[in-house]
């Protein structure tokens, strides 16, 4: 059974789950002779004057190096620990680490649209770190070379409890549910700035979400009765945070997806709520019901990504949720297991979601089936607590990585039509929390 705490203080676990003045206590690990180069990293010194490897205890004996074509991207994972302020990021290549960074935190990454920068949203800590991770494209001729960087922490935004970081284009909009105020960050690949570009405040605290359009326009969660509440609805606001339009047709509103400028989908206890911009900037709203049959807890709090008018959401503990934007239906996909972790695959167009029995699933939202599943990892139970022991999953070119929290493990799997290979396993000698990948092709 899926249980959304409504709780802030709890909810700071599941925040970061359900997926700015320069902050104190954040550090780097300056002793990286190797400019940030991949695989470089593995002669960096760590605190305790080992390098950066062998400070985390690393075997890559089943990791071996890849030789990357000219050309060819070259891939980073920003993996978090679990339990502290550790972000490693590795060179997926030869799995050497990168460079060590230190935060306040422990946090999920959120991966921006510009492929080189991550948010950090640590609620506990009340701020939200900006990273970036080094990623540089050189022209060559009528091709790009992958020429990476050093990575660094770039800053970090101060608030109370910082939740949910939403990008979309340059623009990344990070909800304090402590004050009930979203911030606007430019994140771009020319520009990334950890100053509030624009504030607005809702009428009170909550565990809200904010995305910024391209238009200018913010749409903003509006609060339940009390603090504990999950939302109720949302607003729209124009450039000028004048409000133009509020839906409050969403109890327990948690989860959002954009799809374009004009079509955003938040998460209902009955449903998704669909806001659609049409002719002259006017907003609608319309409700995609859940299933017939649906149980109390089965509902849609968090997406994975869309094709099209075909989009994947979660629903419930068990499941996926499909659904026709067009025909304005949802869904149910069965997965044979509890859902530990999802992701998002842009290579194939669909779903990836990772079991409780070690099973790796592409979901295909379009036919709303499984349509390939192979074993990746041991079985394991599903940690009802969201700061402990969770599994993640992150899309890269034509494989998939998952962290197994249980061996403390980095794992690559091949993505074919009909399945995934394991190709490669390597024991971080850490327990990762979560991870993201950057530094794929356009």
């Amino acid at each position: 059974m899926i249980v959304i705490t409504k709780t802030r203080k709890t909810l700071a676990a599941g925040v970061a789950a359900i997926a700015l003045v320069l902050a104190g206590g954040c550090a780097e690990n300056d002793d990286d002779p190797g400019g940030g180069k991949p695989g470089a990293g593995r002669e960096s010194k760590a605190a305790d004057g080992g390098t950066a490897g062998e400070a985390a205890g690393a075997d890559r004996s089943g990791w071996p190096a890849e030789k990357t074509a000219h050309g060819a991207p070259e891939l980073r994972a920003v993996v978090t620990e679990q339990g502290s302020g550790a972000v490693r990021v590795i060179g997926l290549a030869d799995g050497g680490t990168v460079r060590t960074l230190h935060v306040e935190g422990q946090s999920r990454p959120v991966r921006t649209e510009d492929d080189t920068h991550v948010l950090l949203p640590q609620g506990e800590q009340g701020v939200t770190h900006l990273v970036d991770a080094g990623i540089r494209w050189e022209d060559h001729g009528g091709h790009q070379d992958a020429h990476h960087e050093r990575p660094r922490v770039l800053g970090g935004l101060k608030g109370e409890y910082p939740s949910h970081a939403v990008p979309h284009g340059e623009h990344v909009t990070v909800f304090d549910d402590g004050t009930g105020t979203a911030r606007v960050l430019h994140v771009g690949e020319e520009h990334a700035s950890t100053d509030p570009e624009r504030e607005l405040t809702a009428e009170g605290p909550h565990h809200g979400v904010a995305v910024t359009l391209e238009t200018g326009e913010m749409v903003v969660t509006v609060p339940g009765e009390t603090e504990e509440d999950l939302p109720v609805g949302v607003r729209v606001h124009d450039a000028h945070n004048r409000e133009t339009a509020a839906f409050r047709d969403c109890p327990e509103l948690h989860g959002e997806h954009a799809v374009g400028d004009g079509l955003l989908l938040f998460g209902c206890l009955d449903g998704v709520l669909v806001l659609e911009r049409g002719d002259g900037g006017k907003w609608t709203a319309d409700k995609i019901p859940n299933p017939a049959g649906s149980g109390g807890q089965e509902r849609v709090s968090s997406f994975a990504g869309h094709s099209g008018d075909a989009v994947l959401a979660t629903f419930g503990d068990e499941a996926m949720a499909a659904l026709d934007l067009g025909e304005r239906t949802m869904r149910r996909v069965d997965l044979p297991a509890a859902r530990a972790a999802f992701t998002w695959d842009p290579y194939w167009d669909r779903g990836l979601a990772l079991t409780a029995d070690g099973e790796l699933h592409g979901v295909d939202p379009k036919s709303g089936k499984v349509v390939g599943s192979s074993k990746v990892t041991e079985p394991f139970e599903v940690s009802a607590d969201w700061t402990k022991n969770q599994a993640a999953l992150a899309p890269g070119e034509e494989s998939v990585y998952v962290t197994d929290p249980f061996t403390g493990s980095l794992i690559e799997a091949e993505v074919a039509r009909d399945g995934f290979d394991v190709t490669r396993t390597m024991e971080l000698g850490f327990t990762p929390y979560s991870l993201t990948v950057l530094g794929m092709a356009d």
